[in-house]
């Protein structure tokens, strides 16, 4: 009687042990088949690892995988216990990711589902640039983030815009500054990853250029004739000239509101130009003053005098004809 329950409880215990464990559980075997393969973590930057497959010598067995940061798996299939080789993309970024790789025995009596662990990189924030120098006019420059994380700008003026003032991983930042009408100025960037690693970077603009003489020369005037003559002068402004020109008149002191003038259109806050009269009376004076109009008003030059030849032959050049 006792053989017989010894005999019944052995035929029992081969039943449960030969059931299907597709789950993972702690029993590795299926059927008279082994199998089992243990979960790994891999440094950031290891790009090789090794996962030690235990089976029986009879259990066929074959591994497949989906993560994108998994190069291969070298051998994909084989039998019974065996080191495999995992080669990897190093994790760039700070976090840790896990990938989910399958061992299945080719009898689909078991399934495992080992983890490779790839812990996250130490975090990098660098620019290629640690400073800009600007004109004093309205300018955009560049300047490349290398990173693996999040970062934020800070530092920004009200004399200029960054854009973007944040962002993810590498990327490219664009400063542009304003027009600086005054003395050089600067500013420090500071940018600041996630886990307040910082890097600076130092604007600077040149000051506007100080005139050495602000304001209109006094023209001077050339190629005198009967009926015409030119007129040069220049002019040298802390802010942008709209209209210069020549206003001229037979009295004193002409203006533009009250005597003729010529004129052209300007941009730039410095500059010099030739003005040509016509029409003008033969053998007679004139007073000419130059003129720069700017965002500040009207501002003329001294004037100065000057006569045209006389209409009868020869009668610039001898008085007795």
């Amino acid at each position: 009687m006792k053989k017989t329950l010894s005999f019944l409880f052995s035929i029992l215990l081969l039943i449960a042990c030969g059931g299907d464990d597709a789950g993972g559980g702690d029993n590795p075997s299926g059927g008279s088949e082994y199998l089992n393969v243990q979960s790994i973590t891999v440094s950031g930057d290891a790009t090789t690892a090794t996962i030690n497959i235990q089976a029986s010598n009879n259990c066929d067995w074959v591994i497949t995988y989906n993560d994108s940061w998994i190069r291969s798996i070298t051998p994909t299939k084989g039998r019974g216990t065996q080191d495999v080789t995992i080669q990897l993309y190093e994790n760039t970024q700070v976090s840790e990711r896990t990938a989910i790789i399958t061992v299945k025995s080719t009898s689909g009596a078991i399934t495992r589902n080992p983890t490779i662990t790839q812990l996250g990189n130490v975090e990098t924030l660098s620019l290629s640039e640690t400073s800009l120098d600007f004109t004093s006019s309205a300018e955009s420059k560049q300047v490349t983030v290398s990173s693996n994380t999040h970062w934020e700008i800070s530092g920004k003026t009200n004399w200029m815009t960054v854009i973007p003032e944040s962002g993810e991983g590498n990327g490219i930042v664009t400063i542009t500054v304003q027009e600086n009408t005054s003395s050089e100025r600067s500013a420090i960037l500071t940018f600041t990853s996630t886990e307040g690693k910082t890097q600076m970077l130092t604007i600077k603009q040149a000051g506007a250029a100080t005139p050495t003489t602000l304001g209109v020369t006094y023209p001077q005037v050339s190629n005198i004739r009967k009926h015409e003559a030119e007129v040069t002068f220049s002019y040298n402004f802390e802010t942008t000239v709209t209209t210069y020109g020549v206003c001229y008149s037979t009295s004193s002191d002409p203006t533009i509101e009250k005597n003729p003038y010529v004129s052209k259109s300007g941009t730039d806050k410095q500059g010099s130009a030739t003005f040509k009269l016509e029409s003008l009376s033969s053998a007679t004076t004139y007073y000419v003053r130059a003129y720069v109009v700017t965002n500040g008003g009207t501002q003329y030059s001294n004037s100065t005098s000057f006569t045209t030849e006389t209409s009868y032959p020869g009668g610039g050049d001898n008085p007795t004809p």
